[in-house]
């Protein structure tokens, strides 16, 4: 966790340094993972409290990542299909910095 932390710090002081961080983004954004951290925290917090099982945590996981495993690639074709319906070269090397 505090590994995370220190990363996510360390990235944002070089965006405000190389003056590239857009700060109302930055505020809204934090406000909802803020926002949105406590509503999670509190909704485990039931769900274990309910179930009297910790592993029900588990079991939430696996699924998150189930749909993750489906949705992502599905999302990849779709956007490939698209791209090559307009006849854009889905196949040509692009530029990894631009």
């Amino acid at each position: 966790m505090y590994l995370v932390i220190f990363s996510s710090g360390a990235s944002t002081i070089l965006f405000i340094i190389d003056r590239v961080l857009l700060f109302e983004y930055a505020a809204y954004f934090g406000a909802a993972s803020i926002i949105g951290t406590i509503i999670g925290i509190k909704l485990v917090d039931i769900v274990v409290w309910r179930t009297g099982r910790q592993s029900i945590l588990i079991f939430i996981l696996v699924c998150l990542m189930g749909i993750a495993l489906i949705i992502i690639p599905a999302h990849s074709g779709f956007t490939l299909k698209h791209k090559a319906d307009t006849g854009i070269d889905i196949l040509e090397p692009g530029q990894l910095c631009s």
